[in-house]
Protein backbone atom coordinates (compact mmCIF):
# COMPACT_ATOMS: atom_id res chain seq x y z
CA UNK A 1 0.00 0.00 0.00
CA UNK A 2 3.53 2.56 0.83
CA UNK A 3 4.28 1.83 -2.47
CA UNK A 4 1.09 2.43 -4.48
CA UNK A 5 0.74 6.01 -2.68
CA UNK A 6 4.08 6.74 -3.60
CA UNK A 7 3.67 5.77 -7.12
CA UNK A 8 0.56 7.97 -7.62
CA UNK A 9 1.88 10.86 -5.78
CA UNK A 10 5.08 10.86 -8.00
CA UNK A 11 2.73 10.50 -11.39
CA UNK A 12 1.05 13.67 -9.85
CA UNK A 13 3.75 15.36 -9.70
CA UNK A 14 4.93 14.61 -13.31
CA UNK A 15 1.29 15.75 -14.44
CA UNK A 16 1.28 19.00 -12.64
CA UNK A 17 4.95 19.78 -14.11
CA UNK A 18 4.06 19.05 -17.36
CA UNK A 19 1.10 21.25 -17.09
CA UNK A 20 2.52 24.42 -15.53
CA UNK A 21 5.90 24.38 -18.14
CA UNK A 22 2.63 24.06 -21.25
CA UNK A 23 0.98 27.15 -19.76
CA UNK A 24 4.27 29.28 -19.55
CA UNK A 25 5.20 28.26 -23.15
CA UNK A 26 1.71 29.29 -24.59
CA UNK A 27 1.73 32.50 -22.38
CA UNK A 28 5.03 33.52 -23.86
CA UNK A 29 3.88 32.85 -27.54
CA UNK A 30 0.49 35.13 -27.00
CA UNK A 31 2.25 37.54 -25.35
CA UNK A 32 4.43 38.08 -28.08
CA UNK A 33 1.28 37.88 -30.64
CA UNK A 34 -0.59 40.65 -29.03
CA UNK A 35 2.34 43.09 -29.70
CA UNK A 36 2.02 42.34 -33.34
CA UNK A 37 5.35 40.83 -33.47
CA UNK A 38 5.88 38.41 -36.48
CA UNK A 39 8.70 36.28 -34.54
CA UNK A 40 8.93 34.94 -31.36
CA UNK A 41 11.12 36.92 -29.06
CA UNK A 42 12.64 34.92 -25.70
CA UNK A 43 11.67 36.85 -22.12
CA UNK A 44 14.48 38.51 -21.62
CA UNK A 45 16.56 39.52 -24.96
CA UNK A 46 20.24 39.98 -24.81
CA UNK A 47 21.82 43.07 -25.92
CA UNK A 48 21.09 43.28 -29.53
CA UNK A 49 21.26 45.44 -32.53
CA UNK A 50 20.58 45.19 -36.05
CA UNK A 51 21.03 47.55 -38.86
CA UNK A 52 18.46 47.71 -41.51
CA UNK A 53 16.76 49.37 -44.65
CA UNK A 54 13.31 49.64 -43.47
CA UNK A 55 9.95 50.32 -45.83
CA UNK A 56 7.57 52.63 -43.71
CA UNK A 57 3.97 50.80 -43.93
CA UNK A 58 2.08 53.40 -41.28
CA UNK A 59 3.03 56.14 -38.87
CA UNK A 60 0.71 56.70 -35.93
CA UNK A 61 1.30 60.36 -34.50
CA UNK A 62 0.20 61.87 -31.54
CA UNK A 63 2.60 65.14 -31.42
CA UNK A 64 5.63 65.82 -32.87
CA UNK A 65 7.55 63.84 -30.06
CA UNK A 66 5.35 61.52 -29.67
CA UNK A 67 4.98 58.97 -33.02
CA UNK A 68 4.92 54.84 -33.77
CA UNK A 69 6.29 53.84 -37.17
CA UNK A 70 5.19 50.54 -38.64
CA UNK A 71 7.93 49.50 -40.58
CA UNK A 72 8.72 46.28 -42.97
CA UNK A 73 12.41 45.08 -42.72
CA UNK A 74 13.83 45.05 -46.10
CA UNK A 75 17.57 44.71 -45.77
CA UNK A 76 19.54 43.64 -42.15
CA UNK A 77 23.09 44.43 -42.07
CA UNK A 78 25.11 42.31 -38.97
CA UNK A 79 27.04 43.91 -36.74
CA UNK A 80 29.74 41.17 -35.20
CA UNK A 81 30.03 43.12 -32.04
CA UNK A 82 26.11 42.35 -31.22
CA UNK A 83 23.26 40.07 -31.91
CA UNK A 84 21.33 40.49 -34.14
CA UNK A 85 17.77 39.59 -34.30
CA UNK A 86 15.34 41.62 -36.78
CA UNK A 87 14.15 39.48 -39.71
CA UNK A 88 13.94 40.38 -43.31
CA UNK A 89 10.06 40.53 -44.14
CA UNK A 90 8.70 41.09 -40.75
CA UNK A 91 7.11 44.06 -40.14
CA UNK A 92 7.88 46.00 -36.42
CA UNK A 93 6.41 48.87 -35.13
CA UNK A 94 9.65 51.58 -33.98
CA UNK A 95 9.63 53.53 -31.66
CA UNK A 96 12.64 56.36 -31.53
CA UNK A 97 15.08 56.35 -28.67
CA UNK A 98 15.66 59.79 -28.26
CA UNK A 99 18.28 61.28 -25.70
CA UNK A 100 16.47 62.59 -22.42
CA UNK A 101 17.59 65.56 -20.37
CA UNK A 102 17.60 65.69 -16.78
CA UNK A 103 13.72 66.86 -17.28
CA UNK A 104 12.90 63.96 -19.53
CA UNK A 105 12.62 66.31 -21.74
CA UNK A 106 13.88 65.59 -25.87
CA UNK A 107 17.69 66.99 -26.23
CA UNK A 108 18.40 68.75 -29.23
CA UNK A 109 20.87 66.36 -30.84
CA UNK A 110 21.78 65.13 -34.18
CA UNK A 111 20.89 62.15 -33.34
CA UNK A 112 17.62 63.25 -32.19
CA UNK A 113 16.83 65.79 -35.31
CA UNK A 114 17.53 63.22 -37.08
CA UNK A 115 14.65 60.65 -35.14
CA UNK A 116 11.88 63.36 -35.12
CA UNK A 117 12.70 63.96 -38.65
CA UNK A 118 11.39 60.05 -39.09
CA UNK A 119 7.54 61.41 -38.25
CA UNK A 120 7.78 63.58 -42.02
CA UNK A 121 8.51 60.02 -44.01
CA UNK A 122 5.09 58.72 -46.28
CA UNK A 123 3.69 55.13 -46.68
CA UNK A 124 6.24 53.71 -49.48
CA UNK A 125 9.39 55.36 -48.53
CA UNK A 126 12.45 53.77 -46.82
CA UNK A 127 14.77 54.60 -44.28
CA UNK A 128 18.50 52.96 -42.84
CA UNK A 129 18.51 52.91 -39.08
CA UNK A 130 20.07 51.05 -36.08
CA UNK A 131 17.13 49.40 -33.92
CA UNK A 132 16.99 47.22 -31.03
CA UNK A 133 14.60 45.31 -29.17
CA UNK A 134 14.07 45.50 -25.61
CA UNK A 135 11.70 43.65 -22.87
CA UNK A 136 8.91 45.68 -22.15
CA UNK A 137 9.60 48.41 -24.52
CA UNK A 138 9.62 46.91 -27.94
CA UNK A 139 11.80 47.92 -31.19
CA UNK A 140 13.37 50.77 -30.68
CA UNK A 141 15.24 52.89 -33.34
CA UNK A 142 18.60 54.06 -31.74
CA UNK A 143 19.75 56.35 -34.45
CA UNK A 144 18.75 56.76 -38.25
CA UNK A 145 21.92 56.42 -40.86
Amino acid sequence: MKYFGLIIIAILSMLLSSCYSNVSKNNTASNNSSKGFQTELPAHTAVNQSIVTAEVEQIKIKNKNDFRIRAKILKVEENPAYLSIASVGASYVLVPNFQLGQNKNIMTTDKNTRLLQLSELKVGETFNAIIFYEHNKGWLIDKVL
